[in-house]
């Protein structure tokens, strides 16, 4: 079960779009969000507009589009997802 999930990025080589799918054992799409976090170094939070409930979703893929980095470097210190 997902509700939501945080990052924390190093500042200046932050996600400018981020999204994230998950996927049924089938591999059927159950949830696709797209989140615009900040350029900042502080941990940023997103709460899901649709939760995954538990045992629904047996692969969860976050995708980074775009970044704040002139190159498309992203570095990522910290994930956590919280149920």
């Amino acid at each position: 079960a997902v509700s939501k999930f945080s990052f924390q990025f190093q500042g200046g080589f932050a996600a400018k779009t981020l999204s994230i799918h998950a996927e049924t054992e089938d591999g059927k799409q159950i949830l696709e969000e797209a989140f615009y976090p900040e350029d900042i170094n502080s941990t940023q939070s997103f709460i899901l507009n649709q939760p995954i409930e538990s045992k629904e979703a047996v692969k969860i893929k976050f995708l980074f589009p775009s970044s704040t980095d002139f190159f498309g470097r992203i570095i990522l210190y910290e994930l956590e997802i919280f149920e």
